[in-house]
């Protein structure tokens, strides 16, 4: 200190004492989180932790500096207006800011500053479908399995998954490698699915299976197996018939054992395609044919009718659970026999008598029936074809078996009745057989248009004939 005396300072011994009372205030020090962008990662790390690009600093004395600063995102999550568009509007915070060699923060008041117009843009994925096949229904909608493009470009973030989806075949024909597009596919990320862009990849390698149709056909007996316009084909699609051609049944005689359609070529319509359906396996369960004697009133040749042979090589094919029962879906069949009277609601099987088979063993058949194998027959000779008049369905009917129809060589023989399915199985549970009156009764349900019983004559002896009897049901 210099003191101004005139005299150079002179006047004055001068002895200095250090002021301990002062301040040095820390320096004003901000650090601000710079905007940033990135692609969807399923975290909240930023893509840069470098002064100028993921930070700025003001407030450092001197060459004073820092060495990191922590930066993050607040949330990973995309950030979505309601119309779906990507918002710049994320928010990075700023904290933990270390100081580089010779910088002491202690020197420095440090505020820290988010951004709120950082980005995090969709991560891209590209969704498919597992390969699918189903039967043709006229339809193009289809049940799938969304999955990822196996390309190695896209992925799942973390845990999300994908579910949910629409899918559609572009055209609902039978067929191979047909093309199945897929959208509307639900992504569980915590975010409404927006943390990604999705593109969908249509599934080229799928397919529509030809439809199984059935079949049975109703005859009345010509002496032929020609069948052209007696199939009822059932597609199963509401709307769609088809045609057919060739079609033939196994067997023209009316006893052939389980007759069935040997032969028969689908073809278009007006409301299907003949490709996009396919036959079952023909034999007399998934393609039955009954044949039936006509009406009285169309029968110009009796004797053509009389004494029908009986063939002793008929095929024997499995039979349905219940064969006795054909059941129609567009109606009755409608067909009346020779030979038969109604009174009241009782109905009288009649009919002309039929040979014994050489050999032993008996049997009668009518209407398509099947009798199967049949026992011995110690003293019946034939027995009358049992040929009921049509009963309206869903009626109360009885239908009278008369014990004459069966031919002995004893005439006064004992003779009882018996009835089962041409199975052997037992009479379904809506028709009964009284063996003292010797009569059928019961209500056929609805869609029942005809039922094959076996009527079982037994002799004193033990002896058998079996005589089919087929109850028809005009719907």
């Amino acid at each position: 200190v210099v003191a101004n005396d005139g005299n150079s300072g002179a006047n004055y011994i001068i002895s200095y004492a250090s002021n301990t009372t002062s301040t040095i205030n820390p320096a004003a020090l901000t650090i601000s989180a710079l905007a940033q962008t990135k692609v969807y990662d399923g975290t909240t790390l930023v893509p840069s932790l470098t002064l100028g690009t993921g930070y700025g600093v003001s407030g450092l004395v001197g060459g004073e500096s820092l060495s990191s600063v922590t930066l993050a995102y607040a949330n990973a999550n995309v950030s979505r207006n309601g119309a779906g568009a990507v918002l710049s509007d994320k928010v990075i915070t700023a904290n933990g800011a270390v100081a580089a060699a010779g910088t002491d923060l202690a020197n420095y008041a440090v505020s820290y500053v988010g951004n709120t117009a950082s980005t995090i843009t969709p991560a891209p994925l590209k969704v498919t479908l597992l390969d699918i096949i189903k039967a043709y229904d006229s339809m193009t909608a289809a049940t799938g399995t969304p999955i990822v493009v196996a390309d190695g470009t896209t992925r799942l973030i973390g845990s999300n998954t994908l579910s949910g989806g629409t899918f559609a075949y572009v055209n609902p024909d039978a067929g191979t490698n047909k093309t199945v597009q897929v959208s509307n596919v639900t992504i569980n990320d915590g975010n409404n699915g927006g943390n990604y862009a999705i593109a969908y990849v249509s599934n080229t390698n799928s397919a529509i299976t030809p439809r199984l149709v059935s079949l049975s056909a109703t005859k009345i007996f010509d002496g032929t197996t020609d069948l052209a316009g007696l199939v009822a084909i059932q597609t199963g699609v509401p709307g769609q018939t088809l045609g057919y051609t060739g079609a033939r049944a196994f067997s023209s005689d009316m006893m052939a054992l389980a007759n069935y359609i040997s032969e028969i070529a689908l073809s278009d319509s007006l409301s299907a395609k003949a490709s996009n359906y396919r036959l079952p396996i023909l034999n007399a369960e998934n393609a039955p044919v009954t044949i039936v004697l006509p009406p009285a009133s169309m029968i110009t040749s009796p004797a053509m009718y009389d004494k029908i042979s009986v063939t002793a090589s008929q095929p024997v094919t499995s039979l349905t659970t219940n064969p006795g029962v054909v059941t129609t879906s567009g109606g009755s069949v409608s067909t009346g026999v020779s030979g038969t009277t109604s009174t009241g609601t009782t109905a009288v099987a009649t009919g002309a008598s039929a040979d014994a088979v050489p050999g032993g063993t008996s049997q009668a058949s009518a209407g398509g029936a099947s009798t199967g194998s049949v026992g011995q027959s110690a003293g019946f000779i034939s027995a009358d074809i049992l040929a009921p008049p049509a009963i309206e369905g869903g009626a109360k009917f009885e239908v009278a078996v008369p014990v004459t129809a069966f031919r002995q060589t004893d005439e006064n023989a004992k003779i009882a009745l018996r009835a089962e399915l041409a199975d052997g199985g037992p009479l379904p549970d809506w028709i009964n057989f009284d063996p003292v009156s010797n009569k059928l009764s019961g209500t056929a349900p609805t869609g029942v248009s005809v039922l094959a019983v076996v009527v079982i004559a037994t002799d004193e002896r033990g002896g058998e004939f079996k005589a089919p009897i087929n109850l028809q049901f005009a719907q």
